[in-house]
């Protein structure tokens, strides 16, 4: 029977939660999590981890660089495309309805959409207009460097030695810290001009993971705790205290130290039968609440601006609870009802790993 980390699932729900309060801090009165935006930070390590853990025995045994990556478009792109659908039509709808300062012509959306349908980030042509490397669906900025890990993963890091994967978070680290202190803090990488700083981004967190994922097999580092004080823990390292002059190096500090140290600890973490089902639950609704909480917010707004008749600001925090709630329940039945069955027809129609 395969290992299942339950505790890191919760931890995925946890931290697409805290990206969603963020980015919409005005449905709930306020920004309880004022760090949210390093969950992505714990997304790349996390990802670099579970990968290592599902695939690198494949890997090591000669599974193509191409079949890893068909198993990573399988996994990402049904859920990708539905946030750039809906981006789409929200921006069709603002350009109807004029809900934006400046119209977007039909020319420039057809081009944002045909750049989104490949995942890249629009041109620097565009960068005055658009800041957001992905005008249609900002988190879309994540995935692009996520994919990037991958192909990085699959081509050269799957053959390196822990000496050379060491090196590399080394280096990375320091870039890391570079672009940190240029920037003020480890929160970039969604804007056009951002975008070269954003590769030292993924590759420590990446790295990290892939490291952190071999310290695990080892069996030297297994620190179990219980997953209610991981997840506490988690939680209480996004909402932290935040301070312009404090705020670089507490992002650093996260990112660096504490993330990695909650990882390790979550991995090994044994989780009570009793929390099983929901933790999954959480784990099973993060990507679709992080990848389509953006557009959906911008609907949900101007549906409560009609129904109520004021901004959501003025009843927070009942329309960020409410959207909680809703954002999680679409979750799991679009999971249920789209992305597990697309993602079966498209594994087998294009999956060439059988004999791995």
């Amino acid at each position: 029977m395969p290992h299942k980390f339950v505790t890191l699932d919760a931890m995925r729900g946890i931290a697409a939660i805290a990206v969603l309060q963020f980015h919409t801090s005005e449905f709930f009165g306020g920004m309880f999590f004022r760090h949210g935006y390093l969950a992505v930070d714990f997304f790349f390590m996390l990802s670099g981890f579970v990968l290592t853990f599902a695939y690198q025995g494949k890997l090591d045994r000669g599974w193509s660089g191409s079949s890893f990556l068909s198993v990573r478009a399988i996994r990402l792109y049904p859920l990708y495309l539905l946030g750039l659908v809906l981006g789409l039509l929200l921006r069709i709808s603002e350009n109807r309805f004029g809900h934006v300062l400046h119209f977007v012509s039909p020319c420039h959306l057809a081009i944002l959409f045909a750049l989104g349908l490949f995942l890249l980030p629009v041109p620097v042509q565009f960068a005055g207009v658009y800041p957001s490397s992905f005008p249609l669906n900002h988190p879309s900025w994540s995935l692009f460097y996520e994919i990037l890990a991958n192909i990085g993963h699959a081509l050269f890091i799957r053959r390196r030695s822990q000496g050379t994967l060491v090196g590399t978070i080394f280096v990375s680290g320091i870039a890391l810290i570079y672009s940190a202190i240029h920037l003020g803090s480890v929160g970039f990488g969604v804007n056009r001009v951002q975008l070269v700083y954003g590769f030292s981004r993924v590759l420590f967190s990446y790295s990290m993971g892939i490291f952190l994922c071999r310290v695990w097999h080892t069996g030297k580092l297994r620190v179990k705790v219980s997953p209610v004080l991981c997840g506490l823990f988690f939680l209480l390292v996004l909402v932290g205290p935040r301070s312009i002059s404090g705020q670089m190096i507490y992002d650093l500090l996260v990112t660096m130290v504490v993330f990695p140290v909650i990882l390790l600890v979550s991995a090994s973490s044994q989780v009570h039968a009793r929390l099983i089902a929901p933790f999954q639950m959480l784990g099973t609704a993060s990507y679709a609440i992080y990848v389509l909480h953006v557009p959906l917010a911008s609907f949900y707004s101007r549906i409560w601006l009609r129904a109520r008749g004021v901004e959501t600001s003025s009843d927070a925090p009942w329309p960020g609870l409410l959207f909680l709630a809703l954002t999680i329940a679409l979750a799991l039945f679009i999971d249920r009802v789209y992305d597990l069955p697309v993602r079966a027809f498209l594994t087998k129609r294009f999956r060439t790993d059988r004999g791995f």
